[in-house]
C-alpha cells in the first residue's frame, strides 16, 4: 500500500511530467490507430467501389462466355433462370444486362463503345450507375429511344442532353440493327475508361430493336449479407444448371483484391516501421524520466527501499497513468458513433459514418424489405450500418472494441 501512496504522490507533485506523458502516449496511440484505419479503409473503398460501381457482387453467365464473348454463349432462358433463383435464399436484388458493342454517329463523329441494355429500376439497387448521374435524367424502364452516356464518351462525340446519336450493332440473331437515340442523361462514375466508352438503354427498347427477347449475357445480383456471399454463390450455382456458372467478385475482381491484399502487406510494413518508432520514443521519454530522478531514486534506496521496491514504484506510477489516460477516452464520448470512435471505424471501412452508400446488405430479406420501404424515391443499393465491408470475406482486426 505505502508504494501505492508513493507513485500517487509522485504523479501528482510533478504534474507536468505526468501530463506530457499522457499527451505522448495519447498522440502516438493516435498516430497508429490513424494510419492502420486509413491503409485498411483505402483499400477497402477501392474494392467496394470497384464493386458497386458497375461490375457487381455477383454475376450468372454462360460458362464459355467470358473466354468467346458471343451470341452463341448467353443465357437464352432468362424468365426460367429468374424462377430458378427465385428459390436461392440470400439474394436481395437482382438485373438483367445485354452488354455489346455499337457506332455511335453523330453529325462529326463516329465512335465506337459499350452499348448496353439495362432494367434501369432493377440496376439501381445493383450498381451505382443511377447515383452517377450528373445532367439531365436517369433512365426509366419504359423509355425508348433514350440513351444514358458516359461523359467522356459525351465529350468525344459532342453531345449533350436532348441532342441525337445514331447507332449501329450487331443483333442477337446477327442482323443488322440501327436506330436513332436522343441523350436523356449523362453519368459520371469517375472510371475514366468507363466513362469513356458506355451507353445504355432500357432493356425493353433494346430487345425489340437487337432481337435479343429472354436473352442476356449477365444477371447481376446483391446479397443480403456479404459475409455469406460464397454460399449464396454456390446455391446459385447450382440452381442455375450445367450451361451456366456463378460467380462473385472475388473471382471477377480476383486480380484487384491480390493487389490490394500486396499492397496492405506493404502498408502493415510501414505501420511496423512507426510502431517502432513510436516505441523507441516513449522509451527514451521514459529513460530520461527515470535519470533525472536518480537522486530521488538514491535516497529511497539510503533509507532502504529494495531495488524491487523502486521497480515496483515505477511501474505503478506507469498503472496510473495509464488508467488514468483511459478515462481520457470516455470524455471524448470514444463509444458515440459520430464521436471519433464511430469517424475511426468508419475511416477503416472505407466509408463516411453517416454515409448510406458506403455500407453493405442488410443480413436477411425482411430486413431488405424494411430498408427498401424506407428508401428515398429513387432508390439505390440496400445497407445495414453494424456490418462493415470486408474485401476477403473474412473477419478483420478490430482497433475499438
Amino acid at each position: 500500500m505505502m508504494l501505492w501512496k508513493m507513485a500517487w504522490r509522485e504523479l501528482i507533485t510533478h504534474k507536468k511530467r505526468s501530463i506530457v506523458t499522457m499527451l505522448l502516449s495519447a498522440f502516438s496511440t493516435a498516430l497508429f490507430i490513424f494510419s492502420n484505419a486509413i491503409n485498411d479503409g483505402a483499400h477497402n473503398q477501392l474494392i467496394r467501389s470497384s464493386v458497386e460501381v458497375y461490375p457487381g457482387y455477383m454475376e450468372v453467365v454462360n460458362k464459355k462466355f467470358e473466354d468467346e464473348p458471343s451470341f452463341d454463349n448467353l443465357i437464352f432462358d432468362v424468365a426460367g433462370v429468374q424462377q430458378r433463383l427465385d428459390g436461392v435464399a440470400g439474394i436481395a436484388a437482382r438485373a438483367v444486362r445485354f452488354e455489346t458493342y455499337a457506332l455511335y454517329a453523330t453529325k462529326e463523329q463516329t465512335i465506337g463503345g459499350m452499348f448496353t441494355a439495362i432494367e434501369p429500376s432493377n440496376e439501381a439497387k445493383v450498381s451505382r450507375l443511377k447515383r452517377s448521374l450528373v445532367e439531365g435524367a436517369y433512365l426509366d424502364d419504359g423509355d425508348a429511344n433514350a440513351l444514358y452516356l458516359g461523359v467522356e464518351l459525351a465529350k468525344r462525340l459532342k453531345v449533350g442532353v436532348g441532342d441525337s446519336v445514331s447507332f449501329i450493332a450487331t443483333a442477337a440473331d446477327y442482323s443488322f440493327a440501327a436506330d436513332n437515340l436522343v441523350v436523356k442523361g449523362l453519368f459520371k462514375t469517375k472510371l475514366y475508361e468507363f466513362d469513356n466508352s458506355s451507353g445504355f438503354v432500357a432493356r425493353g427498347y433494346f430487345d425489340g430493336v437487337m432481337q435479343s427477347r429472354n436473352i442476356a449475357t449477365h444477371i447481376i445480383m446483391t446479397p443480403d449479407d456479404l459475409d455469406a456471399i460464397d454460399a449464396v454463390t454456390a446455391a446459385a450455382g447450382a440452381a442455375v444448371g450445367d450451361s451456366l456458372v456463378a460467380k462473385n467478385y472475388k473471382e471477377t475482381l480476383e486480380d484487384l483484391i491480390t493487389a490490394m491484399k500486396v499492397d496492405e502487406i506493404f502498408g502493415y510494413i510501414t505501420l511496423g516501421i512507426l510502431f517502432i518508432v513510436i516505441f523507441f520514443v516513449i522509451a527514451i521519454f521514459a529513460f530520461l524520466s527515470v535519470y533525472a530522478r536518480i537522486r530521488q531514486i538514491g535516497v529511497l534506496r539510503a533509507i532502504g527501499t529494495t531495488p524491487s521496491q523502486v521497480v515496483g514504484m515505477l511501474l505503478i506510477e506507469a498503472l496510473l497513468g495509464r488508467e488514468a489516460f483511459r478515462g481520457v477516452p470516455h470524455l471524448l464520448q470514444l463509444d458515440g458513433r459520430h464521436g471519433p470512435r464511430g469517424v475511426l471505424q468508419a475511416v477503416q471501412h472505407g466509408r463516411r459514418h453517416d454515409d448510406p452508400l458506403g455500407v453493405q446488405p442488410p443480413s436477411d430479406r425482411a430486413g431488405y424489405r424494411a430498408h427498401a420501404a424506407a428508401e428515398p424515391a429513387d432508390g439505390g443499393l440496400p445497407h445495414h450500418d453494424d456490418q462493415p465491408f470486408h474485401p476477403d470475406g473474412g473477419d478483420t482486426l478490430c482497433l475499438m472494441p
